[in-house]
């Protein structure tokens, strides 16, 4: 029997998307920036300082809290919207592990993300056609794993990933070429 999976495994790949926008966004370091399994799901970022000071984003795990902010720019009082008990929230134990990549081979991909200019659009291509197929049931959870290692054997994979795109046009190029490599992949299947 393989090992039970505790949290949602599907989520692993959107957190290394995520840390790749925090990366690009800010302009962080890859040893400056990790991914934590937390699956209690109510910690939503730590921030450590300089100074010492570490910040936790920490809420319910519905995603009413961050999508009222972002619509309501701060004019909301959250309390009347969420009625959520904070004293549940307060007395919940926090459970942090890091990524066991037995488990979760994706976070292999970490170090991949930054490797060309190109290699991120080249991953979301070949990730959403590789989950549509997963989610119709016509490929294994894992093949999403093994799917995007294939599209980054490629032989044409560094052609396309080094390319900085200056356009859409450019960028619907590679995002065009990862699509259609990661189908033929799934109806080799």
């Amino acid at each position: 029997m393989g090992k039970k999976i505790s949290v949602d495994s599907s989520t692993l790949i959107n957190k290394v998307f995520e840390l790749v926008e925090a990366q690009k966004l800010f302009n962080i370091p890859n040893n400056k920036i990790d991914i934590l399994i937390h699956p209690n799901s109510l910690v939503h970022a730590i921030i450590e300082f300089k100074n010492g000071l570490t910040e936790f984003m920490y809420h319910a795990t519905s995603m009413k809290v961050p999508i009222a902010n972002a619509i309501f720019d701060g004019n909301l009082n959250i309390i009347e919207f969420f009625k959520e008990k904070k004293e549940k929230l307060i007395n919940e134990k926090l459970i942090f592990k890091k990524v066991d990549k037995e488990i979760f081979p994706i976070i292999n991909f970490k170090n991949k993300f930054n490797e060309f200019a190109s290699t991120p659009i080249i991953i979301n291509a070949t990730n959403e056609i590789l989950v549509d197929q997963f989610l119709r049931k016509k490929i294994p959870y894992l093949a999403i794993f093994g799917g995007i290692k294939t599209i980054l054997n490629n032989r044409n994979y560094k052609k396309y990933a080094i390319r900085k795109p200056k356009n859409i046009n450019q960028i619907k190029t590679i995002d065009q070429w990862a699509r259609s490599q990661a189908i033929k992949i799934t109806t080799k299947t």
